[in-house]
């Protein structure tokens, strides 16, 4: 019992009073209760839909990707009045890795305990969510647990390296006590064309879902999200906010490093949710401040630096099939990075 969710305790300590209602009244006493227990199963799991897309999100039909509508990117700030900081912010989300000198060794490996469960995939309009119906893993980072909610997809990826953007990003959104928010990023190529075991599996879902907003489907077996991190894989951390509306900062972000492989089919299949503008949204850059960013290894000693921010205007944007060029860093960690992040 100490295993399973509130939710369920609540239902079976329904279904159980309507039995024992039953046994004592007989059935025209049951008939009675029916109504109130349908009711307040329907409560529970349209609050528990609500609560599951609340974390680290705002409903997407409140606001836009595309910079043409009155309620795209441009805008965020202006329609509602806690999103003022999608415009004033300073730490900002996302950012153009550009320049990392700072590998600290202190981060060490990521501390992650991730176990397979049952999940529900949604269809929010602009994207695809994954939701865990039951506890199934959290991320520890300087002692503080964050439990994993949810993860979703943007088509292409938000964050870049270098100036380079990939075909697609996934983020694992979690969640301490304190409502405080962790996010773990991974970058996925069609490049090689091989796929995702993972997205694979859910391409099924994700096409069944197309052009169904709000719809919903219960993933067949249980889904392991450890799959998705490579754990000889290095990472970038930083403090910035969340990509989406009311871009609240104070998130801590934590990139992989390894670009991860994914078919264009699954990309395609991702895009499908609907026929919508590419979803990221730009780089917020002209009142950032300074970031640092720490890169997470064991094999190197650390060393300090700052990130260099790319400015808005003049940007150029690479396609993901260029290698990645660190400039200005003919340093012995540079010469390791390259050959540990190329990939081919």
């Amino acid at each position: 019992m100490a295993s399973m969710n509130t939710d369920t305790r609540l239902l079976m300590i329904l279904s159980a009073a309507a039995t024992m209602a039953r046994r004592r009244n007989g059935d025209d006493a049951a008939r009675a209760a029916s109504p109130v227990l349908a009711l307040a199963i329907a409560v529970i799991l349209t609050f528990r839909a609500r609560s599951a897309s609340a974390v680290g999100t705002t409903p997407h039909s409140d606001f836009s990707y595309n910079e043409d509508d009155p309620t795209g990117p441009a805008k965020w700030a202006t329609l509602q009045k806690d999103w003022a900081v999608c415009d004033s912010g300073t730490e900002q989300s996302p950012i153009d890795i550009d320049k990392v000198e700072e590998t600290s060794k202190d981060l060490g490996p990521l501390e992650q305990t991730y176990s397979a469960g049952a999940a529900v995939l949604q269809n929010r309009g602009h994207d695809f969510m994954l939701n865990w119906t039951e506890r199934n893993g959290k991320l520890t980072i300087k002692g503080k647990e964050y439990r994993l909610q949810q993860a979703h997809q943007h088509v292409p990826s938000e964050h870049t390296v270098n100036g380079t953007r990939f075909d697609a990003e996934l983020h694992m959104v979690h969640e301490d006590p304190a409502k405080a928010r962790a996010i773990v990023s991974i970058l996925f190529s069609s490049k090689a064309g091989k796929p995702n075991k993972l997205l694979s599996d859910l391409k099924p879902y994700f096409e069944k879902l197309a052009g169904k907003p709000n719809a919903t489907e219960q993933v067949k077996g249980p889904v392991d999200p450890s799959v998705w991190i490579d754990k000889a894989s290095g990472y970038y951390r930083y403090e910035g906010s969340l990509a989406t509306p009311p871009c609240t900062e104070g998130v801590l972000w934590t990139i992989m490093s390894k670009v991860e492989d994914v078919s264009k089919e699954e990309i395609d299949s991702i895009k499908s949710v609907k026929k919508v503008h590419s979803r990221w949204r730009e780089m917020h850059v002209l009142l950032r401040k300074s970031t640092t960013v720490l890169f997470g290894t064991t094999n190197l000693e650390p060393h300090k630096g700052k990130m260099r921010q790319r400015q808005r205007q003049g940007q150029a944007e690479r396609g993901d099939h260029e290698p990645w060029q660190w400039n200005e860093m003919d340093t012995p960690v540079s010469i390791w990075w390259q050959k540990a992040c190329a990939f081919n």
